[in-house]
C-alpha cells in the first residue's frame, strides 16, 4: 500500500520521514518548487537581502520540531540562544522582549512577560494566565484555577491571540 501526502510543509515532510523510516512506501506531492512550506527563504531584489519567512523562533515547546531537525541532520543549522534578547519596535518606542535567569525557571519566564512593557498591565497578566494554564496542561488542576481566581486574571478574547504572539521559552 502506497500513502499519498499532499504538502512539503514541515508536517507532511516530517510524517513522510516517519512512515519511510517504518518502511511504509509513501508520495510525498508539493506544488511549489521548493519543500519546506511556510518555512523557507528567499532573496529580495529591492532590500538585496535575503529574507526569512515562517518559523523565526523555535520555542522550548516545540519538541517534536526539535526531534524532527535531528532526525534529519539539521538541527546543527538552528542558532540557539542563550539567553533570548529581542528588540521590539511599536509606535516608535523600543523595548527588548529578553529572558531572565532566575533558578526555578518559571519565575524567569513570569517575570520576562511583566516586564515586556508593550503590553497593558492587563494583557501582561491575562498573559501570565495564559502560559500558566499552557504550563498545566491538564484542566483538572483544581488548585491552580483557584489561584487564577483568586489573582483575578481573567483572559479577554479580544487580546488573547495577540498575547500568545508574546509568549515564549528560552531554549
Amino acid at each position: 500500500m502506497k500513502i499519498i501526502i499532499i504538502g512539503g510543509g514541515v508536517s507532511g515532510l516530517a510524517i513522510s520521514c516517519k512512515l519511510a523510516k517504518e518502511k511504509i512506501d509513501n508520495l510525498l506531492i508539493e506544488k511549489r518548487p521548493f519543500l519546506g512550506g511556510r518555512a523557507y527563504s528567499f532573496y529580495d531584489n529591492n532590500s538585496k537581502e535575503e529574507i526569512d519567512n515562517g518559523q523565526h523562533v523555535i520555542v522550548g515547546a516545540c519538541k517534536e520540531f526539535i526531534n524532527f531537525l535531528s532526525e534529519i541532520n539539521s538541527i546543527e543549522k538552528i542558532s540557539f540562544e542563550k539567553k533570548l534578547r529581542i528588540p521590539v519596535l511599536n509606535k516608535n518606542k523600543l523595548v527588548n522582549l529578553q529572558s531572565h535567569n532566575f533558578p526555578i525557571k518559571i519565575l524567569g519566564k513570569v517575570f520576562s512577560i511583566l516586564k515586556y512593557m508593550h503590553l497593558k498591565v492587563r494583557e501582561r497578566m491575562n498573559l501570565q494566565r495564559s502560559y500558566i494554564t499552557t504550563l498545566l496542561g491538564d484542566d483538572n488542576n483544581q488548585f491552580f484555577r483557584d489561584l487564577l481566581v483568586i489573582l483575578s486574571l481573567s483572559c479577554g478574547a479580544a487580546g488573547a491571540t495577540r498575547l500568545k504572539a508574546s509568549m515564549y521559552h528560552q531554549i
